[in-house]
């Protein structure tokens, strides 16, 4: 499946279209009181990308989701976004992409599981994430 990938930037934005293949390692990250887990001085900001339309197979993001890349002192790139909390990590960027989607869906997937037990900030966090994230039938 080829994704396309926004990227922005000041002076342009470009376009690429990446193959998304399913990581070794899904993860995200617990609500923290941080946007990241990582403290700022070991990362650097490199570039936002917008990530449109169908994700991963079966998955469909309905609206673009801004996720910020960055690549910290040992060479690695962390992708994440300030919405959900959640990030992938890679030796590539591509890779931390495909983490990161990984671990967006399982988020999906744990909420939704959760959202039966009637807890009113899961629910809520649950239908915020509905707004970019849908299981595609």
């Amino acid at each position: 499946m080829d994704v396309a990938v926004l990227y922005e930037s000041t002076t342009a934005a470009d376009m690429l279209s990446a193959e998304i293949w399913l990581p070794r390692n899904p993860r995200w990250a617990e609500q923290v009181s941080s946007p990241a887990p990582w403290p700022e001085s070991e990362l650097s900001v490199s570039q936002t990308v917008l990530l449109p339309g169908p994700i991963a197979p079966g998955w469909n993001l309905v609206q673009l989701l801004a996720v910020a890349l960055e690549q910290d002192d040992d060479g690695y790139y962390i992708a994440s976004d300030d919405l959900f909390v959640v990030y992938g990590e890679g030796e590539t960027q591509t890779d931390a992409l495909q983490d990161y989607i990984v671990s967006l869906v399982e988020y999906y997937q744990l909420l939704a599981a959760e959202a039966a037990s009637d807890n009113p900030p899961v629910l809520a966090q649950f239908h915020h994430l509905r707004r970019y994230l849908r299981p595609i039938r």
